[in-house]
């Protein structure tokens, strides 16, 4: 776990992300503020995304054999990438979001070890 980066990121349209990094890859966290026009019937004030930036060792097999993105800034170069925006809705903004930053990089790390770590070295 000593080997794993915070990074933060803050984009011209307003969306912020929150990100871990370390050998097998990248965790983020990703949201933007909604205008009014665009917020749904309850009223959501934000919108985002849960992103997984895989490296060559840690990428799914269903990923296949071609990078997604060679200029990954989360991974520093090349990564596969795959993400949600439902678990960001239904979990991640509405929990961890409002409890602030120390939660938000607990939870990314924790995500890290889960997700990249405990998959590729305990096996996929």
């Amino acid at each position: 776990m000593n080997d794993i980066i915070k990074k933060y990121f803050e984009y011209p349209d307003g969306r912020q992300e929150w990100c871990v990094s370390g050998k097998l890859g990248s965790v983020s966290f990703w949201v933007n503020e909604t205008g009014k026009e665009w917020q749904g019937g309850g009223g959501e004030r934000y919108y985002g995304g849960v992103e997984y930036h895989y490296t060559k060792e840690s990428k799914p097999k269903y990923l296949g054999k071609g990078s997604h993105n060679k200029k990954c800034d989360q991974n520093n170069g090349q990564c596969w990438h795959d993400g949600t925006s439902l678990w960001a809705s239904e979990y991640w903004i509405p929990i961890i979001l409002p409890m602030g930053d120390d939660a938000i990089w607990n939870r990314l790390k924790q995500q890290y070890v889960e997700h990249l770590l405990t998959k590729t070295e305990g096996g996929k």
